[in-house]
């Protein structure tokens, strides 16, 4: 029995039937010219029935979407210390690695520099931080919307980083919205697959801020 050859036909049988709906739906969300990238949004979540219908893309599906999305980092030059930070945080928590891990138990790191206007210099500078789930339901965001897929997701440490990142560049005087001049570059790493919802706030990240390179990194457990 050829298990390459099965794998190779799930593989591409879930691309054609899942990775591909969900990569245009992706797509749409980093587009910054929409109604919504130029809009406050008047719901708490971002309902969307194709993003609604899985809770991840897998592993491998996950790290493909970075590329198509043009969110990978060639090299992940900040993985090491990421991937430090974060394990440092999760033995002092004492987690212990798991194949199927919550999102409770999970790290996100995250670095970025922000200029606003037509500034040379960064106004906001994070050289790496951890972060983790929030402690206490967070407050309803009007520009990263999670999507509910089995349970609210809105607490969850990689949409947390990015809203974090958020408020420095509105501490900064800059604006959440595509035409406003803030430039730089973030990187999101999160120990563990993110989930559909987080890769969804990847891209409404990208399409409030489209001069901000974002990048995300992740590892796996088991």
């Amino acid at each position: 029995f050829n298990h390459d050859r099965l794998d190779e036909e799930v593989a591409r049988a879930f691309r054609e039937s899942v990775y591909n709906p969900v990569l245009q739906r992706l797509r749409m969300y980093t587009d910054p010219t929409t109604h919504e990238a130029r809009n406050p949004a008047k719901s708490w979540r971002l309902q969307d029935r194709v993003l609604e219908k899985q809770f991840s893309l897998s592993n491998h599906f996950s790290r493909t979407a970075a590329a198509d999305l043009h969110m990978d980092h060639p090299g992940e030059p900040a993985l090491p210390a990421a991937r430090l930070s974060g394990r440092r945080v999760l033995a002092q928590h004492d987690v212990e690695a798991s194949d199927d891990p919550v999102s409770s138990a999970l790290v996100a790191w995250s670095s970025h520099w922000v200029a606003i206007d037509d500034s040379t210099d960064p106004h906001s500078i994070c050289r790496g931080r951890p972060g983790g789930y929030a402690a206490e339901k967070p407050e309803v965001s009007d520009w990263l919307l999670p999507v509910f897929v089995e349970h609210d997701r809105s607490s969850h440490a990689e949409r947390m980083a990015l809203l974090a990142l958020g408020d420095c560049v509105t501490q900064a005087g800059g604006r959440l919205h595509p035409d406003a001049k803030v430039r730089g570059a973030a990187i999101v790493y999160a120990s563990h697959t993110p989930c559909i919802s987080c890769l969804s706030c990847f891209c409404q990240f990208k399409r409030r801020l489209p001069n901000v390179k974002l990048y995300y990194y992740f590892d796996t457990w088991g």
